[in-house]
């Protein structure tokens, strides 16, 4: 046993030595996004995300760039026939700090920017309503490299000024990306 797990560390050691790394004036371009469906306490939520970004290299492994994230949402109640639909549109700046050279790079960051969000329902007398907030959230992820330009990106973020905007504070993203330069 003490042998199988050492020999997969060693391998997982060779995979990730040495392959990428973002060098100073890379573009990176990537897409992510998330599907969930819940049902708690008769209640039925879909939510569906999806992110653009796009990071320019100002030195080795140190990005930043801006990020577009779109978020729409539907709770409907069982036994009723309403239903609350929510959109919410990010737009901001991001900033990452990538460690390592490997197939696997890991990364820190902070995304801040304005968040545009419009609520309906069909509730009676329900009014649909525009808000407009600021955004703040940590970043934290892992690019894994198939080849020198192509990656699958693994994001996390935490909003932390306005954690009910989106439903969950924590968003985690699903994506792929593409290295753009040397």
């Amino acid at each position: 046993m003490k042998k199988s797990i050492l020999a997969a560390c060693i391998l997982f050691g060779l995979a990730t030595a040495s392959h990428a790394q973002i060098e100073k004036w890379t573009i990176l371009g990537g897409i992510s996004g998330n599907l969930s469906f819940t049902k708690q306490l008769g209640r039925t939520t879909s939510m569906f995300g999806l992110n653009a970004y796009s990071l320019y290299a100002l030195e080795r492994n140190l990005a930043v760039g801006l990020s577009i994230d779109n978020t729409f949402s539907t709770v409907r109640t069982k036994g009723e026939d309403n239903l609350y639909t929510s959109y919410n549109l990010l737009v901001a700046p991001e900033f990452r700090k990538y460690f390592g050279l490997g197939r696997v790079t890991p990364y820190l960051g902070l995304s801040t920017g304005l968040s545009f969000s419009y609520f309906d329902a069909t509730y009676p007398n329900f009014t649909p309503f525009k808000s407009y907030d600021f955004y703040l959230a940590p970043v934290a992820g892992l690019s894994y490299w198939l080849n020198d330009k192509v990656y699958f990106d693994f994001k996390t973020t935490y909003d932390l000024i306005n954690p009910s905007t989106q439903g969950s504070p924590l968003n985690i993203r699903l994506g792929i990306g593409l290295r753009l330069g040397k």
